[in-house]
C-alpha cells in the first residue's frame, strides 16, 4: 500500500510537473506573440485562454476528456462563426444591400444554433444535420436566383443618350455649326469662360467658333479642374482657354466659385437654387432657346400617347401597370442622377408633385463595396423613360425605343416652336449677377441676336425667338 501511495503521489507530482510546463508554454507563446499581427493576437490569445483552462482536466480528470474535448470544440468553433458572421455582416451593412445582408445574417444565425447540436446532442444530431443541410441549400438557391437574375438582367438591352464626341464638335472643328458669314462681334480680350450640360455643348462650341480667337479649346478638363493647387485657393482659373465641358454638376460649381462666366444648362434644379442662395449668389437666368423634353418606351409597347397627368401619376407611383393605360404588365419608371438636366426637367414636369423613388443598380466599387446607383435606362417591355429630343432623335434610330405622343402631340420641331407640344421649354445662359467681366453682357445680348439664334436653329435646337 505504502508504495502504491507512494507512486500515486509521483504521478500526482510529475502531473503537476507537466501541468506547471504546458501553462508557462502556453503564457510564453501568448507573450512572443502580443505585439504580432493583430489578428494572430486574438487568435492565439485565445486558444491560449482555452488551453490553460483545460489543460488540468485532461491531465487530472481522464474520464472526462472526451467531454473537455467537445467543449474546446465548441467553443473555437462558435468563436469561428460568430468572427467570420460578423465580418460578413459588417462587409453587407457597408455595401447598403439588404439582400446580402439578410443573407449573412442567416447563415451566421443557422450555424450558430447548430454547431452545439453537432458537438453535444446524440438522438437529434441527424436530423439536425438534416434541417442545416436542408436550410443551406435554400440559402444557395436563394443566392443562385439572384446570380440568375443578374446575368439575365444584364441582357436588357441599356439604351443611354447618345455620346457626344466632343472632339468632333469643339471649337473650330469640321463638325461645328457655323455662320454664314462673320459674326458682327469678336471677344479677342477678357474672354467670359464657358462650361454647360453636354447637350448644350455643341451648341456653345458654335458659339465661341463664331466669336472667340481661333486657338484649341480641348473640351474635356475636368482634371485640370480638379488639380487646383495654390492657383485654386489665390482665386485663380486652372485653366489655359476659355471654353471646356466638366458636365452639369461641375459647371454649376465652377460658376459658384467664378472659374466659369456663362455656364449653359437646361434651368437650374431646387438644390441648385438653394446652393446659390445659401453661397448669397444671385444668378441670372438668359433664355437663349427652347427644347422639348420626351418621354419613351420600348417599341414593342402598345401605347403611343399619354397625357401629362398619366405621366405624372406613373412617376408619383399611383399608376404602376400598363393595364390601367391600355396595355399590360408592370411599369418600370427610370429616372436620372439628382443634379442632371433632365432629372432636374423632371422634377419642374412634375410640378411639385412627389417623385416615386428610382430604379437602382448594384455595381462593384474599387475597394470591393457594392455601391447602389440610379439605373440608366434599361428596354424592358414595360419601361418608360425621358430626355432631351436632342438626344433622344439619336436613341430612336436602333428602333428598340419610341417617342411618346404627350396629349396627342408628337415632340417634333415643328410642334415645338408653335407652341403645341406641351413639355417644351427655354434652355439658359445662366450667369453671376456680380460678374465684373465687360464682356458677359455684351455676349449674353449676341446670343439671343439673329446670329446667335441661327446657330440655335443650325445645331438642332428651336430659336427662341
Amino acid at each position: 500500500m505504502g508504495k502504491i501511495s507512494q507512486n500515486r503521489r509521483g504521478l500526482t507530482a510529475l502531473k503537476i510537473a507537466l501541468l506547471t510546463v504546458l501553462e508557462v508554454a502556453v503564457i510564453y507563446g501568448m507573450a512572443l506573440n502580443a505585439s504580432g499581427n493583430q489578428y494572430i493576437v486574438y487568435i492565439v490569445f485565445f486558444a491560449g485562454i482555452i488551453i490553460a483552462v483545460f489543460i488540468p482536466t485532461f491531465i487530472f480528470f481522464p474520464q472526462r476528456r472526451l467531454i473537455a474535448l467537445k467543449i474546446v470544440l465548441f467553443i473555437a468553433l462558435e468563436a469561428v462563426v460568430i468572427y467570420g458572421g460578423l465580418w460578413a455582416l459588417l462587409f453587407a451593412v457597408f455595401s447598403g444591400s439588404t439582400f446580402y445582408i439578410t443573407l449573412a445574417f442567416l447563415f451566421t444565425g443557422i450555424t450558430i444554433l447548430a454547431v452545439p447540436v453537432f458537438i453535444f446532442s446524440r438522438r437529434i444530431k441527424r436530423t439536425a444535420l438534416k434541417i442545416y443541410i436542408g436550410a443551406l441549400a435554400v440559402l444557395l438557391l436563394v443566392l443562385t436566383g439572384k446570380a440568375t437574375y443578374t446575368a439575365l438582367d444584364a441582357r436588357v438591352p441599356l439604351v443611354m443618350e447618345s455620346r457626344i464626341n466632343l472632339e468632333d464638335v469643339k471649337p473650330f472643328s469640321d463638325n461645328v455649326s457655323r455662320l454664314p458669314q462673320s459674326a458682327s462681334i469678336i471677344i479677342s480680350e477678357n474672354i467670359p469662360v464657358m462650361d454647360g450640360a453636354l447637350a448644350l455643348y455643341p451648341l456653345y462650341s458654335a458659339f465661341a467658333t463664331a466669336i472667340y480667337p481661333r486657338k484649341d479649346y480641348p473640351p474635356e478638363d475636368f482634371e485640370l479642374y480638379l488639380a487646383s493647387g495654390e492657383g485654386d485657393e489665390a482665386g485663380e482659373t486652372v485653366f489655359d482657354h476659355e471654353v471646356h465641358f466638366t458636365n452639369t454638376v461641375n459647371a454649376f460649381e465652377g460658376l459658384l466659385d467664378g472659374r466659369v462666366d456663362i455656364f449653359f444648362m437646361a434651368d437650374l434644379s431646387d438644390k441648385q437654387k438653394k446652393q446659390a442662395e445659401e453661397a448669397g449668389i444671385e444668378l441670372v437666368c438668359t433664355p437663349i432657346g427652347r427644347e422639348a423634353f420626351v418621354f419613351f418606351v420600348n417599341s414593342s409597347n402598345p401605347i403611343d400617347s399619354l397625357t401629362v397627368e398619366q405621366i405624372q401619376d406613373i412617376y408619383e407611383g399611383k399608376i404602376s401597370n400598363w393595364s390601367d393605360l391600355g396595355g399590360s404588365g408592370r411599369i418600370k419608371a427610370f429616372q436620372r442622377n439628382e443634379g442632371s438636366g433632365s432629372q432636374s426637367a423632371l422634377q419642374r414636369f412634375m410640378a411639385g408633385r412627389e417623385l416615386m423613388k428610382p430604379p437602382t443598380s448594384e455595381y462593384a466599387g474599387g475597394m470591393g463595396e457594392i455601391i447602389v446607383a440610379v439605373s440608366d435606362y434599361k428596354n424592358y417591355k414595360g419601361a418608360i423613360g425621358f430626355s432631351f429630343r436632342y438626344f433622344a432623335a439619336e436613341m430612336v434610330k436602333n428602333s428598340e425605343i419610341k417617342l411618346l405622343k404627350i396629349n396627342g402631340i408628337a415632340p417634333i420641331e415643328e410642334n415645338v416652336a408653335n407652341g403645341e407640344y406641351p413639355i417644351a421649354s427655354n434652355f439658359y445662359a445662366i450667369t453671376r449677377k456680380d460678374n465684373a467681366n465687360p464682356n458677359v453682357p455684351i455676349v449674353l445680348d449676341w446670343l439671343v441676336s439673329e446670329e446667335g439664334q441661327y446657330l440655335v436653329r443650325a445645331v438642332g435646337y428651336t430659336p427662341i425667338k
